[in-house]
């Protein structure tokens, strides 16, 4: 799973074992609880990563009863965007910079 920061702009991927809303959810969660832990965000307002904004794929749709009580339990807002023009460029451009970043990790090794 890939996240994009917003505000800085910045990547983090988590590597998740099957892409079942199980794995997804799990991962995402620890990451959150992790994250929420760390001293460096103690001080915020708001609980770090509060809202994340996607499309509404089956793992993670509106209807999948198992990612929205993990979103309950975190205070994590899902912001589903159109599946229109806009969002197909967003995603598509993420997706061409995501794959030049496994291409070069591939060549490291």
């Amino acid at each position: 799973m890939v996240l994009r920061d917003n505000a800085s702009g910045t990547y983090k991927l988590i590597p998740v074992a099957r892409r079942t809303t199980e794995c997804l959810a799990g991962a995402l969660e620890k990451w959150i609880i992790e994250m929420r832990s760390d001293p460096l965000y103690k001080h915020n307002l708001y609980p770090i990563i509060s809202c994340i904004r996607t499309d509404n794929e089956a793992a993670w749709q509106l209807r999948n009863q198992e990612w929205q009580d993990m979103c309950k339990r975190q205070s994590v807002q899902m912001l589903y965007v159109e599946p229109g023009e806009r969002h197909a460029q967003e995603n598509a451009a993420l997706q061409r910079r995501q794959s030049r970043r496994w291409r070069l990790a591939s060549s490291l090794f």
